[in-house]
């Protein structure tokens, strides 16, 4: 059984370090952000970082945390306002996304490959990869697959793993891109994020797509990860997040992460009503699962 957190916005290292040997005390891995914000300002600290969660014996991850507006994250995009040529239009006005497909984008994001693998991550996470929706349209279906065939091979040339995480939709165009992402062959962890209580559903839509992942990985020999919610979490509902990661390990799930360490607090809509409880509760999660 492998655990995981995400270890967001935090830059100062010596507060990382503190965190970082709290985190390897109950997960083997973890995904560092590393947004445009990061790319601009925080590099060496970033690598500072990246090397004290080697330390700790911790695998590590790095995740293009909200780049061009086409990952997951909650942060600013300077990618999208300095290029609004290379961003989706609608009726004729560009969105603070940058069009996956376009050649500015494609070399923008080789140049936050090459910084980010030369901090030498054990895997490169791509969080959420994106367009207009959390649903796809057959184009942005093709789009999306051919930018991570080309990006996920220059990571595989570099003998780094790549792992990714989608949207968890059951529709019709959502099980396409499934298919179609678990048939890379640059692929090796696929995961989806059932945030039960982000999406107004009971645990039993995390049941559903842990045995989603398992079964599909199985037959495509990938390794499966589910991610578990850790913010956004109200009073009274943290015993969920036991249950939860329970959940995902009788599904067979043996890679089970949570977002985030700081269980929502360092983004005002995304905090917890008490993330230090959250916080304890991931943790007993996670030793009760390795001990399992």
């Amino acid at each position: 059984m492998k655990t995981g957190i995400s270890y967001i916005l935090t830059r100062d290292v010596s507060q990382a370090k503190q965190d970082l040997a709290e985190i390897a005390a109950c997960c083997d891995f973890v995904v560092h952000t590393f947004s445009e914000t990061d790319l601009y300002y925080h590099r060496q600290n970033m690598q500072e970082i990246m090397k004290l969660s080697r330390g700790c014996g911790l695998t590590t991850y790095l995740d293009p945390w909200g780049v061009g507006g086409v990952f997951g994250g909650e942060t600013f995009s300077l990618f999208v306002a300095e290029n609004p040529d290379a961003c989706l239009k609608k009726k004729g006005k560009p969105l603070p996304i940058a069009d996956i497909s376009h050649k500015k984008f494609k070399k923008f994001m080789k140049e936050w490959l090459a910084i980010a693998l030369a901090m030498k991550p054990d895997v490169i996470f791509w969080d959420e990869p994106h367009q207009t929706g959390l649903k796809y349209n057959q184009e942005e279906t093709s789009k999306i697959i051919e930018f991570l065939g080309e990006m996920t091979e220059l990571v595989r040339q570099q003998g780094i793993k790549n792992a990714i995480c989608v949207y968890p939709q059951d529709d019709a165009r959502s099980a396409e891109i499934w298919e179609q992402i678990l048939t890379l062959k640059t692929i090796d962890i696929f995961g989806t994020d059932p945030y039960w209580l982000l999406w107004n559903k009971k645990l039993e839509f995390v049941e559903d797509f842990a045995k989603k992942v398992y079964n599909r990985c199985r037959e495509q020999h990938k390794e499966a990860q589910l991610w578990i919610q850790a913010f956004k979490i109200p009073a009274g509902k943290e015993p969920e997040i036991t249950q939860a990661v329970d959940i995902a390990a009788r599904a067979g799930i043996a890679n089970i992460a949570a977002w985030s360490y700081d269980c929502g607090s360092l983004v005002d809509q995304l905090n917890s009503a008490n993330p230090a409880l959250v916080w304890q509760t991931v943790k007993q999660a996670f030793q009760a699962a390795k001990i399992k």
